[in-house]
């Protein structure tokens, strides 16, 4: 599986050292830490085949990972029971349309929906009136947002995705670069498809949350080889500045399932009290740049 050894940060070019090791169903990863700007990732990398393949035949979603079968109904009773996908396609969505209209008011805008999972981000978009493009190379999750969307996302890794330069006014990049190979590769290519004062939006999980700082390489969103790459808010912006993207916003968010609060200690009989609680501790961390989830707005100079 493994194919290449880095010997310096990709973002930053500093040397690198050892972070931690953990090991998975997949077998034992190298976590290596650059020394300058303190990204992390795994190294050695696994081939672009393997990751197409893992992809492909797999859903986003692990809470689905073991059903022979997923439908759209399946997906929209989850999202019933916890709104998660819905609140960050709104939020997330609505404020790159926000921002690009400031520099785009007139005639109709376009979207790429990189990686767009069971489609909520393609559905927020087209609701904002954008023309968009959705891409998904998960057999079952392309299946599920064509039938929410009536769109039929593109099957093809990123990677081979041709489309002329300059072709979209927003690109959103939910929850994937966590995933990908070659992170310049991915926001150079991104960068490239975008107009002229075109937006980036990139969401990932944050490094730098505070649950990472206390269970270490057993938060929960470390896992190797799903997730190659970590960044906190601060890498992440010099990536995205490496490749002639000026960043506009920066919010942390974080969110815990209410199925988390009930297996405390008489979760379910506490949970009226157990969630405001949750939901008012969730807010302080983020107000820290402590939260779960980074989401960074970038546009191209």
């Amino acid at each position: 599986m493994s194919e290449l050894k880095m010997d310096a940060c990709p973002i930053c070019s500093a040397p690198v050292s050892l972070w931690n090791s953990k090991t998975t169903e997949a077998g034992e990863f190298k976590l290596d830490r650059c020394q300058d700007c303190s990204y992390v990732f795994v190294n050695s990398r696994p081939s672009l085949e393997y990751l197409v393949d893992f992809y492909t035949n797999n859903t986003h979603d692990n809470s689905f990972r073991d059903e022979a079968e997923v439908s759209l109904s399946d997906i929209l009773k989850k999202e019933a029971d916890w709104p998660n996908s819905s609140v960050d396609a709104e939020r997330i969505v609505g404020t790159a349309h926000s921002l690009v209209k400031t520099t785009s008011p007139e005639g109709a805008l376009t979207l790429f929906d990189v990686a767009c999972g069971f489609g909520f981000f393609t559905r927020e978009a087209i609701n904002l009136g954008f023309d968009v493009t959705a891409l998904e190379i998960s057999n079952s999750d392309r299946k599920i947002a064509s039938d929410m969307n009536n769109l039929e996302p593109k099957n093809i890794p990123f990677e081979e995705f041709n489309e002329a330069d300059n072709s979209f006014d927003v690109i959103i990049l939910s929850q994937i670069v966590e995933h990908v190979l070659d992170i310049n590769e991915w926001i150079g290519k991104a960068q490239k498809l975008l107009k002229s004062d075109g937006l980036l939006a990139v969401a990932l999980p944050n490094f730098d949350n505070l649950f990472r700082y206390i269970l270490g390489k057993n938060e929960p969103y470390i896992i190797p080889p799903e997730h190659l790459n970590y960044f906190n808010g601060r890498n992440l912006q010099k990536l995205l500045s490496n490749h002639g993207l000026s960043v506009e916003k920066i919010e942390w968010t974080s969110k815990v399932a209410p199925s988390a609060v009930r297996k405390l200690p008489l979760g379910k009989l506490a949970e009226p009290i157990f969630a405001p609680l949750v939901g008012i501790s969730l807010n302080l961390i983020d107000l820290l740049h402590l939260g779960i989830f980074v989401t960074v707005y970038a546009r191209k100079k």
